[in-house]
């Protein structure tokens, strides 16, 4: 399972030094934080995550130029206070993936693997250069990249061997009710089509005078396309099934003539002016697609085993939380920061709270939200 680039960033607004606020002044106007303010952080089932740890985390990140000008713009501490409880909790995540992994499924991460994970996701952020960029436009320190591969490698093993275990393959009946069930849309026939997207018909109509004219239909989608996904590539979609777009879009391009610009065509998006260049009629076989789907739900099952189980070890973990950073959400796998009134602070929506860390993300947008 290859990781998700995404689940390296750990999405925090901004960070403060842990000394800043949990120093000899806060012990001595909240007798209740005396004893642990400057010794455990939080304890995962008995294991101890220090306030060291945490100070050290701080440190380094405090050292970043973009989260130096973010603090500026946090005068009550409140973002601060949530990228503490963010980092916490992520220290709470790996400890209690570690124990998870070590005692209920027998295995533990060698560095070797978590170098693996950073191999997969250099590649796919385009080589060294490229994960390098990522890492500093998200204010990332190494120690908190290390923290994310360590994660990504402790669910990806946790991931493999709750697939061996009896019971969570896929059989051949289930590949072929799914086969069934899409034979007429994922599998059905298909057509190659580009497009070229307006605002209105009379800029479609201009588009479609430029193409009658001899221009070139790629020339003339990154001219005028409105379509970001598309305009760059010359309009190309690539190859479409039944049901990926909206009905008038799809309507044209499964009755078009082939390599013709089409009269305007209105969609809930805008005009668009498309040209299918080639067209499959023919459903593809089951034989063609069996590993296909095979591999498809087995990925779906996959992640959902991981993330019923990761919510089953939260929900038993014994976790306490220094209260100076909040207390523990196991539903939501988190820890929840209090405000200055002392009621509870939801983190930041982008933040990947309750989240399986490295489970399959592909963003694919679902049929009914693509472009055209």
């Amino acid at each position: 399972m290859r990781p998700h680039p995404r689940r390296l960033a750990l999405l925090l607004s901004a960070v403060a030094l842990l000394a800043a606020g949990c120093g000899a002044a806060d012990a001595a106007t909240d007798p209740s934080l005396a004893a642990t303010v400057n010794g455990q952080a939080a304890t995962v089932n008995g294991q101890e995550i220090t306030v060291e740890q945490l100070e050290e985390r701080f440190a380094a990140l405090r050292e970043n130029p973009q989260t130096a000008a973010q603090l500026e713009d946090d005068p009550d501490g409140t973002i601060a206070q949530q990228a503490q409880a963010e980092l916490l909790s992520d220290l709470v995540r790996t400890a209690l993936l570690e124990q998870s992994a070590e005692e209920e499924l027998d295995f533990t991460v060698s560095d070797a693997e978590v170098e693996e994970q950073r191999e997969l996701v250099v590649e796919q952020l385009g080589g060294q250069e490229g994960f390098d960029a990522f890492v500093e436009e998200q204010g990332l320190t190494e120690e908190e990249v290390d923290l994310q591969l360590r994660q990504l490698a402790l669910n990806t093993g946790i991931t493999e061997r709750l697939q061996e275990q009896e019971g969570n393959e896929v059989t051949d009946a289930e590949v072929a009710e799914y086969y069934e069930q899409n034979a007429e849309t994922q599998f059905g026939p298909t057509a190659t089509v580009r497009h070229i997207l307006v605002e209105d018909e009379a800029a479609a109509q201009a588009a479609l005078d430029r193409l009658n004219g001899g221009e070139d239909f790629a020339a003339v989608a990154e001219d005028v396309s409105t379509d970001p996904g598309s305009a760059a590539q010359g309009g190309e979609l690539g190859e479409i099934s039944r049901g990926q777009t909206v009905p008038e879009f799809e309507e044209a391009a499964f009755s078009a003539p082939l390599n013709e610009p089409t009269a305007p065509v209105q969609t809930q998006f805008g005009f668009h002016i498309l040209e299918v260049t080639a067209r499959n009629e023919e459903p593809r076989p089951l034989s063609e697609v069996e590993d296909e789907i095979r591999e498809q739900l087995q990925s779906e099952r996959s992640g959902n085993l991981a993330q019923e189980f990761l919510q089953e070890q939260a929900a038993d973990a014994e976790v306490t939380v220094n209260p100076r950073f909040g207390t523990w959400d196991a539903d939501l796998g988190q820890i929840v920061p209090e405000d200055p009134l002392g009621e509870a602070t939801p983190a930041p929506e982008d933040a990947p709270a309750g989240e399986a860390p490295g489970a399959p993300e592909d963003g694919a947008p679902a049929p009914d939200d693509v472009t055209p």
